[in-house]
Formats: structure tokens, sequence, C-alpha cells
């Protein structure tokens, strides 16, 4: 890994820990993810400094010492926006909280598949500035779930019922919000959705039927997607 690579993969670790096991130590930290207490430390401060984390005051004492101060994600902070393009009819969106919870919805018609291409990327550009514009606190990132082939980059490389082909739509969508954007299959966006705030184990499997039938995979806590970077499925 290069070191930023490096540096991003260890803000992720931390936070996912956090978002999962609520607040901790820095040492406790440390000894879960397995990051030096140094690492850790400088991690925290940049993430606080960034007004992503706070401090929550001190561990109740249970012995010699100075009492640890614990860390967490500042849930309140900032919000987060959801965009599912899969509805047979409408565009539909949400402003959530840090940990899922609705505070806003909007949706928008779906385009006829007569008229789709530019007037659906239109339909989607709209709907995202209108729920960043509804957030009541600054937007950390939006994330869009999208029928079709959908690669690393965000790039919807076939969805026919959109006549989208090789489409950057994570690109286009993060130059015009000014926002980190994540564009991914729906499938694949459902499951991880369903692993994080639902009830879905280690190994798990959800099946979509809408316009097209697909899937998503989640086997030892990890998603897993096609070899073409599709869902396991197909879009008709």
């Amino acid at each position: 890994l290069l070191p930023e690579q490096a540096r991003s993969h260890n803000r992720a670790l931390l936070l996912q820990t956090l978002f999962h096991a609520g607040a901790m130590s820095r040492a406790d930290l440390s000894r879960e993810t397995g990051l030096t207490r140094v690492t850790i430390s400088d991690l925290v401060a940049e993430l606080i400094g960034e007004g992503i984390m706070a401090e929550r005051g001190v561990r109740e004492a249970s012995g010699p010492g100075k009492p640890a101060i614990l860390v967490d994600i500042d849930r309140g902070a900032h919000q987060i926006v959801g965009i599912d393009l899969s509805g047979p009819d409408e565009f539909i969106g949400a402003v959530l909280s840090l940990d899922g919870e609705i505070v806003e919805r909007r949706s928008v018609p779906r385009p006829s598949t007569d008229a789709a291409g530019d007037a659906a990327l239109s339909a989607v550009t709209s709907l995202a500035r209108d729920l960043v514009g509804a957030a009541s606190v600054p937007v950390l990132g939006v994330g869009v779930g999208t029928p079709g082939v959908v690669d690393d980059s965000g790039t919807v490389l076939s969805a026919p019922n959109f006549a989208w082909s090789k489409l950057a739509l994570q690109h286009i969508l993060h130059g015009e919000l000014g926002l980190p954007v994540l564009v991914a299959n729906d499938a694949n966006a459902a499951v991880l959705a369903e692993y994080t705030f639902g009830d879905a184990k280690a190994d798990f499997m959800l099946i979509k039927i809408g316009r097209g039938v697909g899937a998503g995979v989640i086997t030892g806590s990890q998603p897993v997607v096609g070899g073409d970077d599709s869902a396991l499925g197909i879009d008709t």
C-alpha cells in the first residue's frame, strides 16, 4: 500500500470500530484494531480536528491511575444522503443520521425508458441537490445505489433501463455537489445497509426483485461481487 492508502484504510478501520462498538479509549482502540497507540492518537486528533470525532469524558475509574478519556464518532455533527434508483416509478432518497435514522425523505419521478439517458442523470442530480439542501447539519457524503454493472470507481458500465453506458456517475455527482460520493450496484448497497443497520449476520444473502433481479452477498462479514464488477444477478 502507498502511505496515503494505508492512512485511509486505518481511518476507515478506526471509524468502523467506533461505529459498531461505541465510545472507547485510545488504548482500547489500539488493542481492538491492532494499530499502534501513536497511530491511534494521530488519527483521533485528526478526526477531532475535522469534527468527525469528539471526546466523551472519562471512563469511571476501576483502579489506580488516571481514568481513560473516551472518544466516539460525533454522531450529531454530520448527516449522510442515500439515494436508491431501483424503484419502478420513482428515484427515492433520504437524509440520514450517522446511525441510519431517516431525517428527511425526497423523491422524483423516474424518467420513462424512452426518455432515459440524460433525463435520468438530470433527475438523479436534482434529487441529490435537494437532499443535500434539506440536511440540518453538514453532509458527510452521498451514497447512490443504481441498477446495472458498476465498477470500483463508481462508473456505471451498463444500465440498460437508463440507457447508461460507461457513465462516470460518481465523478459527475462529486463535481456537481462538491462532496464525497459513492456509487454502487443497488443490490450490493442494499445488502451492506442490511448488514450495517439491520439484523444480518456474517453470512447473508439479499435478493432484490424489481425491473430486474439481483442479489447482494455477505460472507465472512465481507461483501462479495461478481468477477465483472456486477452484483450476483441481472437487470432486465
